[in-house]
């Protein structure tokens, strides 16, 4: 993203509008400096009791230090003084799933650690913790002249970056990134102490991790216990350590209270987490594109893949453990792509912008020259989208078509070995040819070579028939003419004859690769193949996209800048970008159409009631007795989970929900299906997150883990 030095004058209209009324209702994810008096006072109106400093401070523990990074993309929350976590089944699902078998199924029958020594370590897992965040714009600015190209500036600010994460962690076994807020115009510091000694400590059965599955995923009413609990380990000195039998469980500077009294409609809700990445100011033609031509295309493929590994995952066990975890990453996207098309129907989103673009147009026009560069932006958009009207399905198959295939997979790989056998020294030569072996390996475990064969033909066919003939390398064309698809010539020459899945032939040939003998791995048809494809990418289609995005993201800053100073009254949030942010909003049914009125909560009775009425609704016997017995005795059906207006989106699985009080009532895990356009378009009115009823994260710990020892580590509060 190009990064400019950021003015006075902009500083000034940014600390005005800190200051000024805030965006449409409950829309928002805000980073804690932007918790000004006005947006607290909003906060205060509907019902939050805490101080600013309660939230984040760097000064004394504060509920920020609670919250985790967790992974590589979602959020947990630390609920003991013992460095229990708590975060979602999904989140946690590749550390299930590895530890998984078919003697130990426990994505099938989940997994409850009876005492500390039966926690499972989890090579590769780690969670951060926010030390501080702050403006180092002017910082990284200072001394660059103003008359020094985007590219200077950006090389220059870069350097400067390096340098000031160098200093900011010199003498600390912190971590830092620096990351750009409101399109580039302010560079923030962002220092993480980070953990490596995870432990699974919980999960529960799959016929409540994932209840509903694909059927129910992205929409409501949901009855999903989607939490696991893992636990953070630290050396004798409370500090990070990578994994020892000798480490201890982490002692927290915070550590978040629970309310077991429940929820009402209207009860004030927030949200605090690391949301992934959104895209609120984009122009009405990026909702369209999205909308009408690359969604169509990538749901289409995805739903063909998806029917050859459904099948062949109910075909058979082994499958079931192997395809888990990679089936539930692309129903994921896929549904979510489908309702972010409905959501932006319903919202009607692109003629909302276009409305707000003919009166930013006005706006300027009347400015004269002093707005021709905000009107010269928003014409610079129009044309630049055309031109990514025509790259960006070429770009987003290159992983939708190619890389997702797990033979292509391995061939990049084995390309990497041969890289680095030109290079090193004999010693990483072994060390790189053992590594090849375990990566190759692993990726064997998750495979079935029929279902392979089967995925690898329908996203060749995809590339064949979705990408114009003038964006398909020439090689591939001319393999297509000598051995069609449809009669699976293709297939046959270039995926069988591959041998990918032989490893007598993939050792022999990874050996001479180790050593920088390429002449057997040029023969290979795969290879080829996938060579072919991949430089057409590297060499001819991302140089291009790079350069339209580059401009793109130019033009979109002086935009950004004009909505800005159009809208004065209006106080703007940064887009997400996997930093710490902060929603509020209140528990709220919806009405998704006409006649349609959801309402807030749901039970363990609709559990019940939707308990085998299809493949996804399955459950075992003797946990189906258990919701039985709870739904009669009189205690009542427990609450399952719970819908708020909290501005979400990915990252913010496992986000904690906290009540005024700051105490934890859920765990969200999902949005509504018709409020997946929120990462375009915030509409308050169909705009829900979805959450797990912490009651129910409780009952089930309880009464089927019966692990009460993890329930009495916490803090409940009535």
């Amino acid at each position: 993203m190009k990064k400019n030095p950021i003015s006075i004058l902009l500083i000034l209209l940014l600390l005005n509008q800190a200051t000024s009324l805030i965006s449409k209702a409950d829309e928002g994810m805000w980073p804690p400096s932007l918790i000004n008096s006005v947006l607290f006072q909003k906060m205060k109106e509907k019902g939050f009791l805490l101080t600013p400093e309660a939230l984040y401070s760097t000064s004394q523990a504060s509920i920020k230090d609670a919250i985790v990074l967790f992974g590589r993309g979602c959020t947990g929350e630390i609920i003991s003084n013992q460095g229990l976590v708590l975060t979602n089944h999904h989140c946690g699902f590749g550390q299930i799933q590895n530890h998984s078998s078919v003697e130990h199924d426990y994505l099938r029958d989940g997994f409850w650690a009876k005492n500390k020594e039966a926690e499972l370590s989890n090579p590769g897992l780690s969670v951060s913790i926010l030390v501080r965040m702050e403006d180092v714009t002017q910082a990284l600015t200072e001394g660059i002249p103003a008359a020094f190209s985007d590219k200077e500036k950006e090389v220059r600010m870069a350097a400067n970056a390096k340098d000031y994460i160098a200093k900011a962690t010199t003498g600390t076994h912190y971590q830092a990134q620096i990351k750009p807020f409101f399109g580039g115009i302010q560079q923030w510091i962002l220092i993480y102490e980070t953990f490596t000694d995870i432990r699974l400590v919980g999960a529960p059965p799959g016929s409540i991790g994932k209840f509903g599955g694909d059927t129910d995923n992205w929409v409501w009413p949901r009855h999903t216990g989607d939490f696991s609990l893992f636990r953070i380990y630290a050396g004798k000195d409370n500090k990070p350590a990578a994994y020892s039998k000798d480490n201890v469980p982490y002692t927290p500077k915070k550590y978040l209270p629970i309310s077991t009294s429940g929820i009402k409609e209207g009860d004030f809700t927030m949200l605090l987490g690391y949301p992934g990445r959104t895209s609120e100011y984009l122009p009405s033609y990026a909702l369209d594109l999205v909308s009408k031509k690359t969604n169509p295309k990538k749901i289409a493929l995805r739903t063909k893949r998806l029917e050859i590994i459904n099948a062949a995952m109910k075909a058979s066990q082994e499958n079931r453990i192997r395809y888990a975890d990679i089936q539930a990453d692309i129903a994921n996207a896929w549904k979510k792509w489908q309702g972010e098309t409905l959501g932006m129907a319903k919202a009607d989103a692109i003629n909302q912008k276009e409305k707000n673009e003919e009166k930013y147009r006005t706006y300027f026009a009347g400015l004269g020259a002093e707005g021709k560069p905000y009107l010269d932006a928003l014409e610079n958009l129009r044309l630049e989208y055309r031109e990514m009207s025509r790259l960006s399905l070429p770009a987003q198959y290159q992983s939708e078509a190619i890389n997702s295939n797990n033979i292509f997979t391995i061939i990049s790989l084995t390309q990497t070995l041969l890289s680095k056998s030109k290079e090193s020294s004999a010693e990483i030569k072994a060390k790189a040819l053992s590594d090849y072996k375990a990566s190759v390996r692993s990726i064997w475990k998750e495979s079935d070579p029929a279902v392979e064969k089967a995925l690898f033909t329908v996203c060749m066919e995809a590339y064949q028939n979705d990408i114009p003939k003038d964006m398909q390398p020439f090689y591939f064309q001319e393999l297509l003419m000598n051995t069609p698809l449809k009669n699976d010539e293709f297939t046959k020459a270039i995926f069988e004859k591959g041998n990918w899945f032989d490893s007598t032939k993939v050792w022999a040939l990874a050996e001479k690769a180790s050593k920088g003998d390429s002449v057997q791995l040029r023969r290979n048809p795969t290879y080829k193949l996938w060579k072919t494809l991949n430089d057409h990418f590297v060499n001819i289609i991302f140089p291009q996209f790079q350069r339209a995005n580059s401009t793109l993201e130019q033009h979109q800053k002086i935009f950004f800048k004009g909505l800005m100073e159009m809208e004065k009254e209006k106080q703007f949030y940064p887009d997400a970008n996997q930093t710490f942010r902060i929603a509020f909003g209140k528990v709220e049914g919806y009405n998704p159409k006409d006649g349609v009125q959801y309402g807030f909560s749901t039970a363990s009775d609709g559990i019940m009631e939707k308990a085998g009425t299809a493949d996804d609704f399955m459950m075992d016997p003797a946990l189906a007795s258990k919701f039985k017995k709870q739904n009669s005795s009189a205690a009542g059906p427990v609450p399952v989970a719970f819908i708020a207006s909290n501005h979400s989106t990915g990252g913010n699985s496992g986000s904690p929900v906290l009540n005024a009080k700051g105490e934890l009532i859920g765990l969200n895990f999902d949005r509504v299906w018709e409020g997946t356009m929120s990462d375009y378009f915030f509409d308050s009115r169909i705009c829900r997150n979805v959450s797990c009823d912490i009651r129910y994260v409780l009952w089930v710990i309880e009464n089927v883990g019966e692990s009460k020892h993890l329930v009495q580590e916490m803090e409940l509060r009535n």
